[in-house]
């Protein structure tokens, strides 16, 4: 079951690759700024192991055990097992908005195809591990891939209609992202008071950053004050 995982995130990897191949290859800002297809594969490469080391970082850190004080633990894995898909998304895309800004690429721009390419590695991760790891088929659970297939089929095509200024999709995305995250865990716990000591905490931080800045690059808060003033 453990290598199941192990696979799982793989292919999410390989399906995330090929989407930011689609997504690039074509892509007006790649071409006119010069920026080649093996940069951003090696990118999302070292992304991906850099991803792999924050899923297990938060983990460990917000389901202590005195065991992983052991760095053998830690590393060790297949036999004890634990990673973060919260951990793997903002660490992979804090990894990948950083070196895109290093290599003076236009970040806002990476941070929309990151979050657009990943997706639909995020909806077969989760689709494997809550119906063939959790086995969890008739479950609230299921509605989660299902809530971001719609997410991704939205924002695709606000993405390519030029409905949003450049970074706006990806902070939408990770606005989504934490809400969806927050209500699965809400309904699977139904207990508010474990918002402190976990990965909520997180989640919610990442909400307000997220939502206050597509609010204010979107400048929704003036359309709505205009809107008001009109009526």
């Amino acid at each position: 079951m453990y290598y199941l995982s192990l696979l799982t995130y793989f292919l999410s990897f390989v399906i995330f690759l090929f989407c930011m191949y689609l997504l690039t290859k074509d892509d007006f800002v790649i071409l006119r700024k010069n920026i080649t297809m093996e940069q951003i594969f090696n990118i999302s490469f070292i992304a991906f192991f850099v991803a792999i080391v924050f899923s297990r970082i938060f983990f460990v850190v917000f389901t202590f055990d005195e065991k992983f004080l052991n760095p053998l633990v830690f590393l060790v894995f297949p036999y004890f097992p634990g990673f973060s898909v919260v951990g793997a998304v903002f660490g992979g895309l804090a990894f990948f908005v950083f070196k895109s800004f290093k290599s003076k690429m236009p970040m806002r721009h990476m941070l929309d195809l990151y979050c657009l390419s990943i997706i639909p590695g995020l909806i077969f991760g989760l689709f494997i591990y809550i119906v063939f790891i959790q086995k969890l088929i008739v479950s609230f659970a299921i509605l989660i891939p299902i809530f971001f297939l719609g997410l991704f089929i939205f924002l695709t095509l606000f993405f390519y209609r030029n409905k949003f200024k450049e970074g706006s999709t990806g902070f939408l995305f990770l606005a989504c992202f934490s809400v969806i995250l927050l209500l699965s865990k809400l309904i699977k716990t139904k207990n508010l008071g474990l918002l402190i000591g976990n990965e909520w905490i997180i989640l919610v931080l990442i909400f307000l950053l997220s939502a206050y800045f597509f609010i204010r690059q979107e400048k929704i808060d003036i359309k709505i004050k205009n809107f008001v003033l009109r009526r």
